[in-house]
């Protein structure tokens, strides 16, 4: 039974990687996306990876990490020049 499940733990994490890239390709576009992209990841990842403690345990929660990326996109967005054109549609 230890071996079905991990298995099927195998596939989750295959679909969960597939989901991912999916999802990078179809927002990850300029350099700043990028930048939060792969901060975000960082702090995911050596959470689960290195098992932080203390603050950086709490920052690397997956509801704290998406409110980071939330307000990192819109702090990015305001500094940002606006592109001209193409946008009104």
């Amino acid at each position: 039974m230890q071996h079905a499940l991990a298995g099927v733990n195998a596939c989750v994490v295959a679909l969960i990687a597939s989901s991912v890239i999916k999802l990078g390709k179809s927002t990850v576009k300029d350099g700043p996306t990028v930048f939060i992209y792969l901060l975000i990841l960082a702090l995911a990842a050596g959470s689960s990876l290195l098992g932080f403690s203390g603050v950086l345990k709490k920052l690397a929660s997956p509801a704290v990490l998406v409110v980071i990326a939330g307000v990192l996109g819109l702090c990015a967005r305001r500094m940002l020049p606006k592109k001209q054109g193409g946008e009104g549609k």
